[in-house]
């Protein structure tokens, strides 16, 4: 391959004949394709699902029906999964229908709330939907509008979409606009089965502006993707020629200055580059060079645009990124920003002021900004745990926004050699079906305390098994049942008339009866060894005699944490004791490695001196006592664990007797091994029916886990209604209600500050897994949050450990986000909290904006919990300023 610095462009001939294409359409009447009346027309009596490439134009058919409703004197709620989505769409749909017609719901924004179209976030719908199935009340909506519905898919958030569409009243009107999917029909077919109204797809797979795919060459030669709808041979010949010499250094991605060269020679900009990193988005503009002027006035439209934008937004005109997108005219777009200067940036694009912007893929995941132009080198995407090769789905997204409907006759693809890319499979998804949706429903506590707000448990059971995760697997589920049915005539020869009634149940009560006796056996091993721990912590107390493993004896000096570390400290018992510089010889220990504890606990006490400590121990030395009997009591804390423990040892024991087993004939046929023919075919059997039961009982299994455990906690009482403390803490609609709700009931959250409410709320919002911790005193004026975090700690200690015990999971509690926050909320500088929280821009701003969401939950408590309420509606206008406004 030729050295970097012969990179000379040349354009192959077929892209010369696509480039002839470039260029702006003539101007025409807008015509509304055919798949847009289509929808139109059938969303006057059925619901509609519409299936169309990014682009294509499916807010048309959103503005269209709201005018209609809007005609008629009704009401549209317009979902959108962004709140940069819902603020963009709220401007829009201003400018449609005017400012008295349009209100808005997003959390940070609450505006004519009572106008007939009303824009807001999906979570916002579904919390609208949880109240009035609470209050049974009816929505006076007559159409609800889910825009982004592919994603339902969502593995973080479709559970929202899932739950919007089953709470749903099928007298509303239903639209869903999405992305192009493969699995149109089933979604479909389901939402007539859970809605029983007629939903109708209308799909159309033409992009709105033809696609053309390009692969720019190390060298500077430019040539077309595809050849007849197939990888091109020389690419072909390019990547395998790469591949054959081992030894070859990986090849190096062409600058992307020189590229954006190329896209302005050629005049294929704006442009959109899909970069892995925030960093090679930030290195990417600093490296560009300015555009060369033509004369045209671009220039001076693009600054002045921007300085428009500036005087709206002044606290930007410092932004480190501003230098290099007014000299380049190109700008970074990722997470890692401030969101007011993502809407800046967003804004230019938009306006066509821009000629090419370096993005993560938060641009595909709904920001609506289309270019002439995408450009990616990696054929792999980060997914926030790993990296894996793009779907179908996520490279068609990326490329909607390549070709502006109304200001391209073609839009480019442009493919770059790198490292990490590899054409054969972009050229292979470019060619294939999006991935089907597939269901995401998950119970949260959130959700649980919600649904049992308007239904009893057997009436949620019913709502949950309505959902799309059961019907997408009826086909394999019916598959099990006629594979079962099989063996239960084989079976059924065998067992006449057994006291449980049936096969089915005599398999169950098998099952249940291995599970008890396994989980009988597993409790008497845990107690046995627990309790020898717990003994241990329990009386390792300072002054304890105990003996080393080789038989010498000592006491403890530094006894080891009451509920978790190993590690202790102890002098020897001895006649020969002296301390040195005024103190004992220690030594450490592992509680796991020690002999036995005596009944003897020498006076060590904090106030003594080394001196007199020394002359206890000399008396007590010569002395022999009785090894401390394991009888003794435990510490309250581990004695009311060894009680749980005990107890469920007991309801195990009592529900093996309850089985109805014991007078049965047939006893020996299912617990005996003496016809192993027939116990092999009834393990079998009842294998199959475990995975049928668990397949269609998923859902409800895991929404009864979570009940069980509220049950236990006190927020729902034995016949599935919520406590007085489950109706206040169904009102937290944030990530970890119950142990929040915990924190509330034990007076964690108890203070007159509101800036040290603000760091408690952030603790669980911190997302970060690496140890980045912030000792006390780091920020000045902290003792009170730190007594307060430390206290939030200790309170919710034994809470946080019966979750995680029971296999949810909880947040990891750190000091730094309490100290940011609270730093914050005290009128700290953003230089000064971006340095405390050791975080980008972007995710700072992000998690500020989160904390304001969960004190807004708080300041809903103005029944229940009044002082906190207000105290948590005043945190979040603290924290909501200059340079962190409501977005």
């Amino acid at each position: 391959m030729p050295p970097r610095e012969f990179f000379k462009l040349k354009v192959g001939p077929g892209v010369e004949k696509a480039l002839q294409k470039v260029g702006v359409p003539r101007k025409r009447a807008f015509k509304p394709d055919a798949f847009q009346l289509e929808a139109v027309e059938k969303l006057r009596e059925s619901d509609v699902l519409v299936s169309a490439p990014t682009g294509a134009g499916k807010t048309w058919i959103a503005a269209q029906a709201m005018e209609e409703r809007l005609d008629q004197g009704g009401v549209t709620w317009y979902a959108s999964p962004l709140k940069a989505l819902s603020n963009a769409k709220y401007r829009e749909f201003q400018d449609q229908f005017g400012p008295s017609n349009v209100g808005i719901l997003t959390g940070d924004r609450k505006e004519n709330t009572s106008a007939p179209i009303l824009i807001g976030t999906t979570e916002i719908f579904r919390n609208r939907l949880y109240d009035a199935m609470h209050r049974g009340e009816n929505l006076h909506l007559n159409l609800v509008i889910l825009d982004e519905a592919h994603y339902l898919g969502d593995p973080d958030r479709g559970m929202v979409w899932e739950e919007i569409l089953i709470y749903l009243p099928s007298r509303i009107r239903l639209l869903l606009l999405s992305a192009t999917i493969s699995n149109a029909e089933q979604i479909a077919e389901w939402l007539i089965a859970l809605r029983g109204n007629s939903t109708s797809v209308v799909k159309w797979d033409k992009r709105p502006v033809p696609l053309f795919s390009l692969f720019l060459f190390p060298d500077g030669e430019l040539e077309p993707l595809l050849e007849r709808g197939r990888l091109s041979a020389r690419i072909r010949k390019f990547e395998e020629s790469r591949k054959s010499n081992r030894f070859r250094s990986p090849l190096k991605p062409i600058p992307l200055w020189r590229v954006l060269s190329v896209l302005r020679e050629l005049h294929l900009t704006p442009a959109i580059f899909f970069l892995k990193s925030r960093s090679d988005c930030n290195m990417a503009i600093s490296q560009c060079f300015p555009p060369k002027d033509e004369g045209d006035g671009k220039q001076a439209r693009f600054e002045k645009a921007l300085d428009e934008l500036l005087r709206e937004m002044p606290f930007l005109e410092n932004y480190p990124q501003l230098a290099d997108l007014r000299k380049a005219r190109v700008a970074s777009h990722h997470g890692g920003q401030l969101p007011y200067w993502k809407l800046l940036v967003e804004s230019l694009m938009k306006e066509g002021h821009l000629d090419a912007i370096f993005a993560t893929s938060t641009v595909a995941a709904g920001v609506n900004f289309p270019a002439r132009t995408v450009g990616f080198m990696n054929s792999d995407r980060f997914n926030g745990r790993t990296f894996q090769n793009l779907t179908s789905t996520e490279l068609h997204q990326m490329l909607g926004r390549a070709g502006r409907r109304g200001m391209d006759r073609i839009g480019f693809a442009l493919v770059l050699p790198g490292p990490y890319q590899r054409p054969a499979l972009v050229a292979e998804l470019l060619k294939s079906e999006p991935e089907p949706i597939m269901s995401q429903m998950r119970v949260s506590f959130s959700m649980a305390l919600n649904i049992l707000l308007s239904h009893a448990p057997e009436e949620a059971r019913e709502l949950l098994r309505q959902s799309l995760y059961l019907y997408q697997n009826a086909s394999e589920l019916q598959e099990l049942e006629e594979e079962l049915d099989a063996l239960l005539e084989e079976l059924d020869d065998g067992m006449l008339h057994p006291r449980c009634g049936s096969l089915k149940e005599a398999l169950r009560l098998m099952e249940k009866q291995q599970e008890l006796t396994h989980l009988e056996r597993y409790l008497k091993r845990k107690i046995k060894g627990d309790r020898l721990e717990w003994f241990r912590r329990s009386h390792l107390v300072p002054g304890r005699v105990f003996f080393s493993r080789k038989r010498k004896r000592y006491c403890v000096v530094d006894p080891p944490d009451l509920r978790e570390g190993n590690l202790f400290r102890a002098t020897p018992l001895t006649q020969g004791a002296r301390p040195k510089k005024g103190r004992l010889k220690l030594r450490e220990f592992d509680i796991r490695r020690i002999g036995v504890l005596l009944d003897k606990v020498v006076d060590l006490s904090p106030e003594i001196k080394a001196d007199q400590a020394t002359d206890h121990i000399r008396s007590a030395a010569d002395l022999n006592y009785p090894t401390l009997s394991m009888s003794a009591p435990l510490h309250t804390y581990y004695a009311e664990k060894m009680n749980r423990m005990e107890g469920e040892l007991k309801e195990a024991r009592d529900a093996l007797k309850r089985l109805p087993c014991e007078e049965c004939g047939h006893k020996e046929l299912c617990h005996g091994y003496d016809d192993v023919d027939w116990k092999n075919r009834s393990a079998q059997a009842g294998f199959l029916l475990k995975r049928i039961d668990a397949q269609k009982e998923q859902v409800w299994l895991d929404f009864k886990r979570h009940l069980e455990f509220m049950q236990e906690k006190h927020f729902v009482d034995g016949q599935g209604r919520l406590t007085e403390d489950g109706l206040w803490a169904a009102r937290l609609r944030l990530d970890h209600p119950l142990l929040i709700a915990e924190g509330i009931r034990k007076g964690a959250f108890h203070s007159e500050n509101p800036a040290v409410l603000c760091g408690l709320v952030a603790v669980f919002i911190w997302e970060r897994t690496a140890d980045s911790d912030l000792p006390q005193g780091w920020v000045q004026g902290d003792e009170e949050l730190f007594d307060a975090f430390e206290n939030l700690a200790d309170l919710t200690l034994e809470f946080k450990e019966a979750l995680e015990q029971a296999g949810f999971s909880t947040p990891r509690f750190q000091y730094r986000p309490a100290a940011t926050l609270f730093s914050w909320a005290s009128g700290a500088t953003w230089e000064e909290i971006v340095y405390l929280s050791d975080l980008d821009e972007g995710d700072l701003a992000m998690m500020i904006y989160r904390t304001a969401d969960n004190l807004r939950q708080l300041a809903d408590l103005k029944d229940s919990h009044p002082e906190l309420a207000a105290l948590a509606a005043y945190g979040a206008h603290l924290i909501l300023r200059e340079p962190v406004l409501p977005y």
